[in-house]
């Protein structure tokens, strides 16, 4: 399946997965619940990056804002790409930085587009 043919996620569908990340960050879950967390939370950040990456695109490059947001979407591109470890504490870590990460882009940038719009 490609990426444009594929069913992109709704705000309610991206802060339904946000709130199920976040209930996992005070428990002792297991790394296959972080595991499968962490990629829903990759596909979500995977399908706002473009609004986001659009943004910044459109901003007076080198200004403050500029680099901000550059400097967010570069370390958020980072996480994304990094592979989850087999230490429960760390897969812990690593979801919640994509937690964050994913939050951020939500409260930023919104539902990404869907296909007919």
């Amino acid at each position: 399946m490609t990426a444009h043919s594929e069913t992109r996620p709704t705000t309610s569908a991206i802060q339904a997965t946000l709130a199920e990340a976040a209930a996992l960050g005070g428990t002792r879950a297991d790394l296959s619940e972080l595991a499968a967390i962490g990629a829903e939370l990759r596909r979500h950040i995977a399908a706002l990056l473009p609004a986001a990456e659009a943004h910044v695109e459109g901003l007076w490059r080198g200004g403050q804002e500029w680099y901000g947001r550059r400097s967010r979407l570069d370390n958020v591109q980072r996480h994304v790409t990094e592979q989850m470890t087999s230490s429960p504490l760390s897969a812990q870590v690593y979801v919640a930085i994509l937690l964050r990460d994913c939050t951020w882009l939500l409260e930023h940038y919104g539902n990404p587009p869907r296909e007919g719009r």
